[in-house]
């Protein structure tokens, strides 16, 4: 079964356990060693806040400041590109309890303005080239 499928379907008893008695879980899975990803979001997150040249703090930091927005926008789309099953509001906890909403415009966002800002298109290609390189994923840029 495919980490994607496992996912939907934890998410989906959760929201079940959620309707039927108003309170909020969070279930966990333990998988063998080997079913395992190779790479967890955290590092997907350390890979393109280097290859912009931040750090970790930069993604939780309460700022709009243009370079953070770019930051989180970017590593957003990583995120859901190569950590399957992840959620809005799992990417929200890693962002420091962002609301799922704000993720959702990150992913909107970076779509627009790959296509309309070259500084988000060059940052955009350094993180997907820093993702290659580190993790041996081969990309075609493109509009995902």
């Amino acid at each position: 079964m495919s980490s994607a499928i496992i996912m939907e379907t934890i998410r989906t008893a959760e929201g079940a356990i959620y309707r039927r008695t108003g309170q909020k879980v969070k279930l966990v899975v333990e998988a063998k060693p080997e079913t395992c990803l190779a790479y967890k979001p955290k590092h997907i997150m350390r890979v393109v806040a280097h290859a912009l040249f931040m750090d970790m703090e930069d993604y939780k930091v309460p700022t709009r400041r243009r370079e953070n927005f770019h930051l989180r926008m970017i590593a957003t789309n990583m995120l859901f590109r190569y950590y399957p099953g992840i959620t809005y509001a799992m990417i929200g906890e890693l962002f420091g309890h962002a609301d799922h909403t704000t993720v959702i415009h990150y992913n909107k966002k970076l779509s627009i303005l790959k296509q309309t800002d070259m500084v988000v298109a060059r940052k955009y290609k350094d993180a997907l080239d820093a993702m290659e390189k580190k993790f041996g994923i081969k990309t075609a840029i493109n509009n995902q």
